[in-house]
This record gives structure tokens, sequence and C-alpha cells, in this order.
């Protein structure tokens, strides 16, 4: 799943290389059967961010976190001199 997106993808037959490029994370295994229910027959389906449901509280969870890592580097950039007038 790309937690940025929300787009939940089957992988068949698909490079998981190119998956994990474009953002795509494993999701965990207990989420597996919530996974295959909203995926249906379809390979590919965009979970809404706000349903509220097991998957999109996941992605949720997965954006915060990268936001937080995101803040962290750049707070810890602050204490450090570049030099300049």
């Amino acid at each position: 799943m790309n937690p940025n997106t929300n787009e939940l993808v089957r992988v068949k037959n698909r490079d998981i290389r190119d998956l994990l490029r474009r953002g795509f994370i494993p999701i965990p295994k207990k989420l597996h059967h919530a996974a295959e229910y909203r995926l249906g027959e379809k390979d590919s389906v965009v979970v809404s961010k706000n349903s509220g449901g097991k998957l999109s509280k996941w992605a949720a969870k997965k954006r915060k976190e990268k936001r937080a890592a995101q803040k962290q580097m750049v707070d810890g950039c602050n204490n450090y001199y570049f030099g300049g007038k």
C-alpha cells in the first residue's frame, strides 16, 4: 500500500522493487484479510483517507511517522553552523 496516495495493490507478478520505489510498503499480516476484502477481484483500489477503517488508519499512522522523521531530521540540522557572513 502507498500511504501517501492510499492506493492498495495486489502483488501478483509485479516487480516489487518498482513498487517500493513508487512509495509502496508492505502492510502488516494482521491487515491482509482487510486488504483482500477491500480488493475483491480487482488488482488495485484507492482506500479513502478518512473512512476510519483499519487500512486507512494504518496509512495515516505511516504518514504521521514519516512527517515526524522528516521534522526530526530538519530539527537536527539546526544544530550545525554552515558559515556565511
